[in-house]
This record gives structure tokens, C-alpha cells and sequence, in this order.
């Protein structure tokens, strides 16, 4: 159903941590942390940018 209504032209936002959905049925993804945009692009973008970040926060713990 999203992809008729996206087909459709209109815009959706999705609330969502699942990084495969959001790579599946959008064009632009926006990461925020901490009520601060950190990245907003295209979903592969975003994820490469969150991943390299929580990859940056494993190495401090």
C-alpha cells in the first residue's frame, strides 16, 4: 500500500529504526540524535554517516 501512495506523488513520513525499511521505500532519509539533524539525504547516505557514527562510539566504550 505505501508504494501505490508513494507512486502516487505523495509525500509519506515514516517514524522508523528499521534501516532496511527506510532504504526500501524512501528517497530521503533524515537521521536525528538528540533532537539535532545529524545527516538528511538519500537513505544510503544517512546510513553510512549513522553506521560510521555508532561504529566512532564503539571504539570509546
Amino acid at each position: 500500500r505505501l508504494r501505490e501512495i508513494k507512486e502516487c506523488g505523495a509525500t509519506i513520513v515514516i517514524v522508523s529504526h528499521s534501516l532496511g525499511q527506510i532504504e526500501a521505500f524512501c528517497d530521503r532519509s533524515i537521521w536525528i540524535d538528540g533532537g539535532r539533524v545529524r545527516a538528511d539525504g538519500a537513505p544510503a547516505e544517512t546510513h553510512a554517516r549513522y553506521a560510521a557514527f555508532m561504529n566512532g562510539k564503539k571504539g570509546q566504550l
